[in-house]
């Protein structure tokens, strides 16, 4: 028994071994797990080996009686199904899955052949008929029925010439096997008569053989535009360069991507020499008031962060995500296999950093195992929801193991 479960238009096959040679024996289900195949018919088109059969699921299946026997090699199989909408017809179709009908060998062959005995086995066949036959008079004579008068010893006898060795029996018929029936010869294919009215639809019958394939149709007009491709993956983790100026004056700088940092400079100009004392001029007279002068100088923190006032003329290091937000992060985070709720299937986890408001991050999951049948893929998980410092998420079947996820978090700044 094959099986096939279908999520919306992506088709997926439980592993199974099929070999070829079968004759009215492999069947398949189909496990429907969205609505959007309610009330169509539903069609398997399975492509391999040179040939194309189309079978009509009943009760979503492929029984014995529907004839899948399938020649060893590789085949794909995908799902068509039709149905009425209003007054048009709409068909939904599925990704293709490609899976492999092993060899069998052969179903047939001559019967065993009868081996005689050799003439080794024969002497020793007869040998082994005298041992028993002395056993049994030994075992008389020791049960006294041969014990009479005890007589004078007799001469020895002279000894007997050997006797000649029997013939070998013939050896016996092997029983005729019966013939097998002949393969009837396919007929002609008919000439194709004119199409007549189209008729009321009668119950849907037994799906019969395939038919040989006909001519190529005229290629036809350009279909539209398929769906966008899977995001690419993120690019490299970006690094923050942040200044820090001593009190002497010196320029330092930090990164928190590990990066080699700029050398440490010094931006403070060397003192002036002292001009020569001018002449005592004559006092004139006292002029208006002049603007404010420059501030004196600032306390300059040491810290590794982006320094603000702090609304007295001073400076202060900024607090991260309250006085500036931090442009891009990625963190790691674990979805255990026991977490998952059987009910809603989700689960919520810990990611430091998300915010409430979806305006304010773009945030983009990831997995860890990018392969095509990881458990991420497999049991289509998805990100549903967000909150402070959290994220949910949701599959369609729950995993079995755990999934490790990249969480990439992009601060936006978001204008209607």
């Amino acid at each position: 028994m094959m099986t096939f479960y279908v999520y919306g238009q992506r088709l997926r096959m439980e592993s199974a071994v099929v070999a070829s040679n079968t004759i009215d024996y492999l069947a398949a289900r189909f496990v429907f797990q969205t609505e959007d195949w309610d009330g169509a018919a539903k069609t398997a088109v399975f492509e391999g080996t040179g040939k194309t059969y189309s079978v009509l699921l009943t009760d979503d299946a492929i029984s014995p009686e529907d004839h899948l026997n399938l020649a060893a090699g590789e085949w794909i199989v995908h799902l068509v199904g039709t149905k009425a909408v209003g007054e048009t017809t709409q068909r939904i179709t599925t990704t293709q899955v490609r899976f492999m009908v092993d060899e069998s060998g052969a179903v047939s062959g001559e019967a065993l052949p009868e081996v005689p005995a050799s003439y080794g086995e024969q002497i020793l066949a007869q040998a082994q008929e005298a041992r028993n036959i002395a056993k049994s008079v030994r075992d008389d004579a020791d049960a006294g029925k041969f014990k009479g008068d005890k007589g004078d010893t007799g001469p020895a006898g002279p000894q007997g010439a050997k006797g000649d060795t029997g013939a070998r029996g013939p050896k016996g018929d092997t029983g005729a096997r019966g013939p097998a029936g002949a393969d009837g010869a396919k007929g002609d294919t008919g000439p194709k008569g004119p199409r007549g009215p189209q008729g009321e639809q009668g119950p849907q019958g037994k799906t019969g053989p395939q038919g040989e394939t006909g001519p190529r149709g005229e290629t036809g007009p350009q279909g539209p535009a398929g769906a966008d491709g899977a995001k690419g993956a993120d690019g490299a983790k970006g690094a923050t360069f942040t200044p820090a100026v001593s009190a002497a004056g010196d320029l330092s700088w930090t990164n928190d991507g590990g990066l080699s940092n700029p050398a440490t400079v010094n931006i403070k100009g060397p003192k002036g020499d002292q001009g020569e004392k001018g002449e005592q001029g004559e006092k004139g007279d006292t002029g208006a008031t002049g603007p404010q002068g420059p501030a004196g100088p600032v306390n300059v923190p040491t810290t590794t962060k982006p320094i603000k006032g702090n609304g007295s003329g001073g400076l202060v290091a900024a607090t991260p995500e309250t006085d500036y937000a931090s442009p891009v992060f990625m963190r790691k985070v674990t979805l255990p296999a026991a977490s998952w709720n059987s009910s809603t299937k989700q689960q919520s986890v810990t990611v430091t950093g998300v915010l409430t408001d979806t305006t304010a991050q773009c945030i983009y999951p990831a997995p860890v195992d990018t392969s095509y049948d990881s458990a991420w893929n497999s049991c289509g998980v998805l990100c549903v929801a967000q909150a402070a410092n959290s994220l949910t998420f949701q599959c369609s079947e729950v995993p079995t193991s755990a999934i490790e996820v990249y969480v990439t978090v992009i601060t936006l700044s978001y204008k209607e």
